[in-house]
């Protein structure tokens, strides 16, 4: 089973829609995880399955600051001259 589909951008990568009948025949479903590997000239998906620890998570806000050490560069930052209607504070 084949389709055609664009490649389009999506924030700072890019995208593919797969259709539904593809992914029905993979036995994929929308939020799987999938390991992405380069093959030749094209890509291959494949189910990643795992254990729901091992599956990727965005770090909470205590543990990406766990390791700041209060050190931060405080210094003025020039923006160039005035350009328009600039609010100035004295």
């Amino acid at each position: 089973m084949t389709a055609q589909t664009r490649i389009v951008p999506w924030g700072g990568s890019s995208g593919i829609r797969i259709p539904k009948d593809l992914l029905q025949a993979a036995h994929l479903s929308q939020s799987d995880d999938v390991q992405i590997s380069v093959k030749s000239n094209g890509v291959i998906l494949i189910s990643a399955i795992a254990p729901p620890k091992a599956r990727f998570r965005h770090k909470t806000i205590q543990e990406r600051f766990a390791n700041f050490n209060g050190d931060s560069r405080e210094e003025e930052l020039g923006w160039g001259l005035d350009v328009g209607g600039e609010v100035l504070d004295d």
